[in-house]
């Protein structure tokens, strides 16, 4: 077997290359290990992971996936109405939060919107190929959108797949901020929401067709306010949860329970 060795000069040389580099391996890893992940629908140059707002993602989804447990994706303003992924079934999400992620808008619900999708011919959008607006996991936080035009599926799991038409939660671990929920329905419960702590946020026009919960169904509000929200059973405002300091105004049930 054959050996080799560096002289001095070799080793010198090495030396002056491995410092030259340490400087683009620093870059590389402060990109991979970024706790901000940047997306702008109109941005011309995404380039994974979207550490930069240079290359920020176009879509929220795209963020998301490379995003890692505790990291923040940051929404500048814009209409996102593209992409989608189903969780339960094939019920699809415009944007489905399956980590304990902070997903926040720079601007706030007024200029930042994730939009779901009604079925035409549908009066209230329901079908198979509906899109819900958000999925949130337990741990997550979304921060600052409005979420509209959300729909569930006619069929499939009541619980999963026929309910929360704007935003679907694991449970009250996963959280919505100063958020507005807006012209969403669900062919089952919860028409704005299901599940889920809701703080500072706005739920109106919202419906659940077949059970309760126009505006939301389960969970925790607080300090919200649920106007002209309808159920056809029960809670045209809110259903089966529990509200601290809100307001109802306007909402209505075919059966039992307008508020």
């Amino acid at each position: 077997m054959k050996t080799f060795s560096l002289g001095r000069n070799s080793w010198l040389t090495v030396g002056v290359l491995l410092l030259a580099l340490f400087p683009f391996c620093l870059t590389l890893y402060a990109q991979d290990s970024s706790p901000i992940h940047y997306v702008n629908v109109s941005n011309a140059t995404p380039v994974a992971p979207f550490v930069t707002w240079a290359t920020a993602a176009t879509n929220i989804q795209d963020a998301i996936d490379v995003a890692e447990n505790g990291n923040t994706v940051l929404v500048t303003n814009g209409v996102y109405a593209s992409g989608g992924r189903a969780v339960y079934g094939t019920m699809t999400n415009r944007v489905a939060v399956a980590k304990a992620v902070v997903v926040r808008s720079v601007n706030g619900p007024a200029v930042t919107v994730i939009q779901g999708y009604h079925v035409l011919g549908n009066y209230e959008g329901f079908g198979d190929g509906a899109i819900r607006c958000v999925y949130l996991t337990n741990g997550a936080v979304l921060s600052g959108f409005t979420l509209t035009n959300g729909a569930t599926r006619l069929s499939g799991d009541n619980g999963r797949e026929q309910s929360g038409g704007g935003v679907w939660c694991e449970s009250t671990n996963a959280m919505i901020t100063n958020c507005t929920l807006t012209g969403n329905s669900a062919e089952y419960e919860g028409g704005g929401a299901y599940g889920g702590t809701l703080n500072n946020c706005t739920l109106t026009g919202n419906s659940a067709d077949y059970d309760g919960g126009g505006g939301a169904y389960g969970g925790t509000l607080n300090n919200c306010t649920l106007t002209g929200n309808w159920a056809y059973y029960d809670g045209g405002g809110a259903y089966g949860g529990t509200l601290n300091n809100c307001t109802l105004t306007g909402n209505s049930a075919e059966y039992e329970g307008g508020g």
